[in-house]
């Protein structure tokens, strides 16, 4: 029979997969899919692509293309099988923030909330009217007893009180879990939230401040160092030739050295700058100081980093424009990326500062 053995199968597969023996739980998963499939079960199907797809994220093998996801989610939305499409975006989500996707992240977790909520919602619905049922049943087996036992009046009334006081218990402590649940749910939600607020304003390989954000804050920075009376200057920097580092060594190596670069930014700049990746191989930092020698001799033991410490050595190209009276964050930035063309135009590993 294909459609037991697809269902044991399935079964067996999301065992092992809980179990962590994830070769083991493939194997199972795609035969119980095939095995589905020739019975004509589309439901289980469904559910089985669903944990070969969370055994493949797991493994590391998951296709890049999320379509035969995409089409599982349809189905199950189609037929209300919200504890599995909470299940399935979930994963979505997971698979959106590793390619650095968070605004599509987002979107699905915000649907894995939604449906896991539609679950709850129907699952909360179905247990209330069980309570109902069990209630209304409760009362009639009462009123036959009243009727054949109605000698036995006396005792019946203490019986019903107690009966009463056991059943506001039940309520008390139901409305108890409820609450619980509803505060767990709310902390959970509160908590996610901020996480993917953090996300959306990070670069997700560095943790620095992606390109929206970095500009939004540096404008703030400006402003607060006018009120200081302070100078404030724009750092914006391009590790040379990084496509050769991509070509001769690996994109995995290329990510390794954003990230150790984006460490250097953080450690020579320290906590009060503002450093963000601006996009690809592009760096900025936003940094109050007293004068501009401070800036550059910063950048100086920044370009000793990468061409000391990383392997491979890089070098990059800097320009630097300090914010005039007159300045907003479009002619500063033109300002810097001038002075970062005429760095990279003059040969590169250079600083360039932008003429006030």
């Amino acid at each position: 029979n294909e459609l037991f053995v697809g269902v044991v199968k399935h079964g067996l597969a999301d065992l092992l997969h809980q179990a962590g023996r994830l070769d083991e739980a493939l194997e199972l998963s795609q035969q119980s899919i095939d095995s589905l499939v020739a019975s004509g079960f589309s439901l289980g199907e469904n559910e089985a692509r669903l944990v070969r797809a969370e055994i493949l994220q797991q493994l590391g093998e998951a296709p890049d293309n999320d379509q035969e996801l995409l089409d599982i989610a349809e189905y199950q939305h189609q037929h209300e099988l919200w504890d599995q499409l909470a299940r399935l975006e979930m994963l979505l989500s997971e698979r959106a923030a590793l390619r650095g996707e968070p605004d599509v992240a987002l979107e699905h977790m915000r649907a894995h909330l939604e449906a896991r909520e539609k679950f709850l919602s129907r699952d909360r619905a179905m247990r209330l009217a069980y309570l109902e049922v069990q209630f209304d049943t409760r009362l009639k087996e009462q009123e036959i007893e009243l009727l054949r036992e109605s000698a036995r009046a006396v005792e019946l009334e203490a019986v019903a009180v107690e009966q009463q006081r056991q059943i506001r218990t039940i309520t008390l402590v139901l409305a108890g879990l409820l609450l619980l649940l509803v505060s767990l749910l709310l902390v959970r939600t509160i908590r996610e939230r901020r996480h993917f607020r953090r996300l959306s304003q990070h670069d997700a390989l560095t943790g620095l401040a992606n390109h929206t954000w970095f500009f939004s804050q540096a404008e703030s920075l400006c402003h607060r160092a006018r009120r200081q009376g302070r100078n404030m200057f724009l750092v914006l920097a391009d590790i040379d030739h990084f496509k050769q580092i991509n070509d001769s060594h690996g994109h995995p190596v290329g990510d390794r050295v954003l990230c150790e670069t984006a460490a250097g930014f953080r450690k020579v700049f320290g906590e009060e700058a503002l450093v963000g990746r601006l996009g690809g191989e592009e760096f900025g930092v936003a940094v109050i100081a007293d004068s501009l020698e401070q800036v550059t001799e910063r950048v100086s033991k920044l370009r000793a980093v990468g061409q000391d410490h990383l392997e491979p050595p890089v070098t990059l190209s800097f320009g630097i424009a300090e914010a005039g009276l007159d300045d907003d964050m479009i002619s500063l930035r033109k300002r810097a990326d001038q002075a970062l063309y005429q760095a990279k135009a003059g040969g590169r590993d250079l600083v360039v500062v932008a003429e006030a």
